[in-house]
């Protein structure tokens, strides 16, 4: 975590000395994705969102919500059947995974 930690800091993503404390990983199609999830962190998104475009090539950057649709066919079941204790308007979608 310290690696993208100082990187993401480097590009003035992270706001008020925030940092990602957690990460998930899985692997799909020979390739480990890495998820940084979003909530408690205080992001620049237009500042990660150029880094993401600059280092795609690299690291293959791409926003969840477009990588489980793109490359997952999609979530399995809807947001309420599989987690009912987050509400309706919680947002799933809310962290950016790497290749």
């Amino acid at each position: 975590m310290d690696g993208i930690n100082e990187m993401f800091t480097e590009e003035g993503i992270p706001r008020n000395g925030s940092k990602f404390e957690k990460c998930s990983s899985f692997e799909h199609d020979g390739l480990t994705c890495l998820l940084f999830p979003f909530d408690g962190i205080n992001v620049n998104i237009g500042r990660l969102a150029i880094w993401r475009l600059k280092t795609h090539d690299t690291f293959g950057g791409t926003w969840l919500s477009d990588y489980v649709p793109n490359r997952l066919d999609g979530f399995e079941s809807s947001q309420s059947e599989e987690h009912p204790e987050i509400e309706e308007d919680d947002d799933l979608d809310s962290g950016m995974s790497m290749k």
